[in-house]
């Protein structure tokens, strides 16, 4: 079986916000209405540290020592984890769910118990989507005891089967097109934990979660019910990477004691009485201290988990004078404690030790069972690599004699009161890249373990070791350097001093260096395959000396045809336009070009007619209303606009009514004005001539023109207007002839002669007439009522046209070019990014062939054996990052054979 170990890489990016959630499927035996998911903005928001849901999944009442007590106040609150791998950060929604399923009852029914979810991530615009895995934890103050296959029951909230499907972008149509991971954990731990899925390219993911652990909700008598409790849920994009740092993110998988404690049982204290077939079901009962109190607010209980002092959770307490860290159960002296670790990150780590922090045992005022003094023990540390199928936490595990157990190292009571008032870092005689580890506490003195603090440390070097349960072959050890100016001088590898450093250890033997190199070129030389990629500058620098000369001689001949041509019918590649039913044929069926061009004015000319109200009055003063309008009460408008002779006999106007047609006739409609010659000139004198014109001839007798008398009247007028236009009212004559206009004379001579007895006799009679017409000005008033317009429309197509040109030329041409001196610089820079950033990369392959066998082998085999890589000054952050490495990788390729049990 080929496996890859990785102990420095990491493919944990950025936390991506979750922007809607949907229920698939679920169980037929769960309840929708039991189901909560719900997305919160920020894991350090109240609405998660305080979410109701905690207090459901929290026993409502447990009966212990001294009675019946209810939670303590602050009890069911989960603060934002600090320590968790790779860290959940504030300000990015993430998903919250909570399932409580039906009563257990059954022993294989929570196989049964599933739900199917949808995630949509949202995605930054401009970036490719590649998701990396999710990100999850569950609820590590559960109370829980260990069952006989090695489970807890609780399992701190998280199922033991999550399953993450999604489907490829181009892989639509295929029924089994999806891809999918599942994790199945039979135990798992308190801190939060990455399942990495490779990248993955999409927005959308489908996680089933299945086989649900068990709730406790009573214990006198014990009950429970199915349920998972996962408070946070994140999506996390895919980021090559390297991590290379001293704390190792941790959870605890479970907390025991060796004899169990059911004679003097805390969270079970009905076993006491109970069968045996009941104290052997819940013989695995956490050590985790449960303390009751008497409080004002009623009888509380607190519980003491070892899961706040790992990863900096810590549940918020409200009675005072007490620090939450972990207590034990009451120890005996002879007993063991085990308090049992997992690392936490997306790929095991190689650890060298760990540092520890005790704690003072708390002091409560009003304590129904308030713990003792703290015991004096000795501490033993193991790595645990039981075989497949295989739990960790197994009760019937003896550490000092399981062949899947390594002691790594051992103290004694008087050397862990140093940790009492500081961290105790406590390293490991050999280095080891378990996931797991068991601490046993053996009490010397009666009393209570306590800890305030638990921390692994990574090893500043990388090394392989023999597993228990695999016997393994290391092929091949790959390495990966990314970084600034690391391939540009073969003399160094960046510039920070570096070393690297591969030797196999075995016990009784001196190590033998497999690859050892400080420069870029022992790596090249070393025997690996080593490949650099470059993206240094390259400065290219050439001088010319006096006396340099240039000559270029040139002839160029260009003949030939230069055609074009469009239209209908020609041969092309016309693929017709696209619309939103798919391409669409041209309109003609065939190929083609075509050129349409349409055109279409329109005008507008609307009469409305208006003139100044000054220029009127003007006229006015000038003449009388006679003159200008004989009766202004003979014109009237109807209701349509239009000005009409107003008759008298169907409707008698008063003067208001009068008036108001006259002041609405002299501003609507068009002035035509016609003025004599001179008119300006003798403005002023014509407004007296028409004063007298006016009052000569009388009103009634312009009324009246029938009447023979009226006639007589109205020439004497004219006679008498007459004397008064050669008077003094012009005072000039040539002014007054000015004034005359269309003059006629007529002579009419007659004679007649008599004869008679007496002398002849002669008579004569002579008639003479002048008629003449005063010109006086004339006003003419028009109304002009609606629209006219105009509308052209053209249009124009070509179907064809063409133009084709015939060119002939021919240039011919020498120059020559002196130099008296001259030099030219260039610089170049080779572009190799990682990333998006422009670095240096340098990758290697050193073939290995080394044997590791199984230490849990029948046969006889040093345990004391290793592949170490040296790391020199290491690939750490250092204070100046322009100084550092970007990824320092190491990795290797390994076959892995299990060890049977049944030879």
């Amino acid at each position: 079986m080929r496996q890859g170990y990785f102990p420095l890489r990491s493919n944990v990016g950025d936390l991506l916000p979750i922007e809607a959630v949907e229920l698939v499927d679920h169980a037929p035996d769960i309840d929708p209405a039991g189901i909560t998911l719900q997305i919160i903005d920020s894991i350090t928001s109240p609405a998660f540290e305080h979410h109701p849901k905690y207090s459901e999944f929290l026993p409502s009442k447990l009966t212990l020592p001294g009675g019946a007590f209810a939670p303590g106040d602050g009890l069911a609150t989960f603060p934002a984890p600090t320590g968790a791998a790779p860290g959940p950060a504030g300000g990015v929604p993430f998903l919250f769910i909570a399932v409580s399923g039906p009563e257990a009852t059954g022993r294989n029914f929570s196989r049964t118990l599933w739900i199917e979810l949808r995630l949509k991530v949202a995605w930054r615009k401009g970036s490719d989507p590649v998701l990396g895995g999710i990100l999850f934890g569950g609820y590590p103050y559960l109370p829980s005891y260990v069952t006989e296959a090695g489970e807890t029951s609780a399992n701190f909230g998280l199922p033991r089967e999550i399953r993450v499907a999604w489907t490829g972008q181009h892989a639509e149509g295929f029924l089994d097109a999806n891809s999918q991971i599942t994790r199945q954990e039979m135990c798992s731990h308190s801190d939060a934990q990455a399942l990495p899925i490779g990248r993955v390219e999409g927005t959308e993911l489908r996680i089933r979660l299945a086989d649900f652990p068990k709730v406790l909700l009573a214990n006198d008598p014990v009950k429970e019910r199915w349920g998972i409790l996962v408070p946070y849920l994140f999506v996390y994009a895919h980021t090559e990477g390297a991590r290379y740092a001293p704390e190792v993110p941790a959870g605890v998988l479970a907390v025991t004691q060796d004899p169990p404690p059911l004679h003097q049982s805390v969270l079970f204290p009905s076993l006491n009485d109970g069968t045996d077939a009941e104290k052997e079901q819940y013989r695995g009962t956490s050590a985790n201290y449960v303390a009751s109190l008497n409080e004002r607010t009623g009888e509380r209980f607190y519980m003491h988990t070892a899961a706040s002092s790992v990863g900096g959770a810590v549940v918020s307490r409200s009675y005072p004078d007490h620090d939450e860290h972990f207590t034990s159960c009451y120890l005996d002296k002879g007993h063991l404690l085990r308090v049992v670790l997992a690392q936490s990150e997306e790929h095991a780590r190689c650890l060298a030790g760990l540092r520890l922090r005790h704690a003072k045992p708390p002091a409560f005022r009003t304590s129904v069972n308030a713990p003792k003094q703290r015991a004096q023990a000795t501490l033993r540390i193991y790595e645990v690599d039981p075989p497949a199928g295989a739990s960790p936490v197994a009760l019937d595990r003896d550490l000092a004699r399981d062949k899947y157990c390594r002691l790594l190292g051992q103290w004694s009571a008087s050397a862990l009161e140093a940790a009492v008032s500081s961290d105790l870092p406590m390293r490991f005689t050999r280095t080891t890249a378990s996931r797991v580890l068991a601490l046993e506490f053996e009490a010397e003195t009666e009393g209570h373990v306590n800890l305030s603090g638990l921390s692994l440390i990574q090893s500043a070097h990388v090394s392989v070791t023999p597993r228990p349960a695999m016997a393994r072959r290391v092929r091949a050890m790959h390495f990966r350097m990314v970084g600034r100016d690391i391939a540009g001088d073969l003399a160094r590898v960046g510039p920070r001093a570096f070393s690297l450093r591969v030797e196999r250890q075995l016990a009784g033997q001196p190590a033998a260096t497999i690859l050892e190199c400080d420069t870029l070129l022992d790596l090249i030389q070393s025997g690996a395959r080593v490949r650099q990629y470059s993206s240094s500058l390259a400065e290219d620098v050439s001088d010319t000396l006096p006396g340099s000369f240039s000559v270029a001689e040139a002839q160029r001949r260009d003949k030939g045809w230069t055609r074009q041509e469009t239209g209908n019918g020609l041969a092309g590649d016309f693929r017709g336009r696209v619309g939103p039913d798919g391409p669409e044929p041209d309109p003609d069926g065939r190929h083609g070009f075509r050129q349409v061009s349409a055109q279409e004015t329109r005008s507008h000319h609307e009469s409305i007619g208006d003139v100044q109200q000054w220029f009127l009055d003007a006229l006015l003063s000038t003449s009388t209303a006679t003159q200008l309008n004989p009766d202004n009460a003979k014109l009237a408008r109807q209701g349509n606009g239009i000005w009409t002779p107003w008759n008298p006999l169907n409707e008698t106007l008063n003067a208001a009514e009068r008036n108001a047609i006259i002041a609405d006739f002299t501003v609507s409609g068009q002035w035509n004005v016609n003025l004599p010659p001179l008119a300006q000139s003798l403005w002023n004198n014509a407004g007296a001539i028409a004063s007298q014109a006016g009052t000569t001839i009388s009103a009634a007798t312009a009324a009246d023109v029938t009447n023979a008398s009226s006639i007589t009247t109205l020439l004497t007028e004219i006679g008498n207007m007459g004397s008064v236009l050669g008077t003094a009212a012009i005072g000039n004559s040539m002014s007054a002839a000015l004034l005359v206009s269309g003059v006629s004379v007529g002579v009419s001579p007659g004679f007649s002669g008599t004869q008679s007895a007496g002398p002849p006799s002669l008579t004569g009679s002579i008639g003479a007439s002048v008629s003449a017409n005063i010109a006086v000005p004339a006003v003419s008033h028009s109304t002009t009522l609606g629209d006219s317009g105009m509308i052209v429309r053209q249009g124009a197509m070509v179907d064809y046209a063409y133009n084709q040109s015939l060119s002939d030329s021919y240039q011919e041409g020498r120059s020559r070019t002196d130099y008296l001196r001259g030099r030219s610089a260039r610089t170049a820079r080779r572009r190799v990014y990682w990333q998006g950033e422009a670095l240096d990369v340098i990758t290697g392959t050193l073939p290995l062939g080394i044997s590791l066998p199984a230490t849990a082998d029948y046969s006889y085999r040093t345990t004391d054996q290793s592949l170490r890589v040296t790391l020199g000054t290491g690939p750490g952050q250092s204070r100046d990052p322009a100084l550092d490495f970007t990824t320092l990788d190491i990795w290797f390729d390994i076959d892995e054979e299990p060890v049977r049990d049944d030879y």
